[in-house]
């Protein structure tokens, strides 16, 4: 392995290999870069991205479009582009590397890569794939003393419980996300073949007509989907604690939705991920899910609207019917507790 190493280095242009210099030649700009990069980095993300695209994008670059992510890397290759670009970005947060690194690091897989490879060459075309998914994550701020829900990030005194606060609630972790359903749900009917999918329930056969055999053979179903037609569909959710780590507390709370209308094996690859809750302390559920629970109520009687391949405008009602966990999550959802020794929930 080390013979043909070498041997494929020696066929390197010098002319190449000239074009990466810079990458050895300019240690102290890295190094002033690294030294720069601290935990409070983090919050400026998106500052940091906006710089970045408005450096590349005066460059001569060419910038790969969305179709060249499922081309091969190079002529030959049995990867695709897209494919590498998320494998770079799992290493990348697998080892928590700062940026100077992964600026070298595609500086070096240019240089061992063939020169017609379509790996991006820079952060900001790196990057470009992975922006595209901002704009559908929203933070939720809370307050520490009480969990109510708060407009800003920046707060000195919480107007619900009347304590002094004075903390940047984002780098103080005091947030959840939540990630609007309509915008997953127009990405998957203008992006897939979903939206021929959720005609399951008017094409299935029931092994006996008596056997509730799905969910549309209930009565609360026939109630309030059964009967329109597949402009109409439904959602069952869910959340629950999930630890993350062994050695803390720290646990994750998702609120996950799938699709009813979706043929039953169908259901789990498709899943939806509305809010994510992760800290020490349990959700405050009533800041929790809020923004869930009002968007839901949105949906319902507004809808969404997506485009067809024709560019036909539809309008999708969303009815979210039934909101399936397990007895210790229902007592936190209900605002009641459960004593374990004699097994009934009473009202807290």
């Amino acid at each position: 392995m080390i013979l043909q190493a070498t041997s494929a280095t020696d066929d390197l242009s010098d002319s190449h290999i000239a074009q990466h210099e810079c990458l050895f030649d300019e240690p102290d700009v890295h190094e002033s870069v690294c030294d720069n990069i601290d935990d409070d980095s983090a919050g400026d993300v998106n500052d940091s991205l906006e710089s970045d695209m408005d450096t590349d994008s005066n460059t001569a670059q060419t910038e790969p479009g969305d179709a060249s992510y499922n081309q091969p890397l190079y002529e030959g290759s049995k990867v695709t582009v897209g494919a590498v670009i998320v494998l770079l970005m799992t290493f990348i947060l697998r080892h928590h590397l700062p940026w100077c690194t992964v600026e070298d690091l595609l500086m070096l897989l240019q240089i061992v890569l063939p020169a017609s490879s379509l790996l991006p060459k820079t952060r900001f075309l790196f990057e470009k794939p992975f922006r595209a998914c901002t704009g559908i994550i929203d933070f939720c701020y809370y307050c520490p003393v009480c969990f109510v829900k708060v407009e800003t990030r920046h707060i000195n005194e919480c107007l619900n419980c009347n304590e002094t606060v004075n903390l940047d609630l984002y780098k103080s972790g005091n947030f959840f996300i939540t990630l609007p359903l309509t915008a997953q749900l127009r990405d998957m009917f203008e992006n897939s073949n979903i939206s021929q999918l959720i005609s399951h329930r008017f094409q299935r056969s029931k092994t006996n007509t008596r056997n509730i055999e799905d969910i549309y053979d209930g009565s609360v179903y026939n109630e309030a989907v059964g009967s329109k037609d597949a402009s109409h569909i439904s959602l069952t959710w869910n959340t629950d604690g999930v630890p993350v780590f062994q050695s803390s507390n720290y646990s994750m709370w998702p609120i996950q939705c799938v699709i009813n209308e979706l043929p039953p094996h169908l259901r789990r690859k498709h899943v939806l991920i509305a809010g994510l809750w992760f800290g020490v302390n349990k959700p405050n559920f009533n800041s929790f899910l809020k923004p869930f629970i009002d968007e839901c109520n949105s949906l319902k009687s507004m809808g969404f609207t997506w485009f067809t391949n024709t560019k036909k405008t539809c309008t999708t009602f969303v009815t979210t019917l039934v909101c399936a966990v397990d007895s210790v999550a229902r007592c936190m959802l209900q605002g009641i507790k459960q004593d374990s020794d004699i097994g009934f929930v009473y009202n807290s």
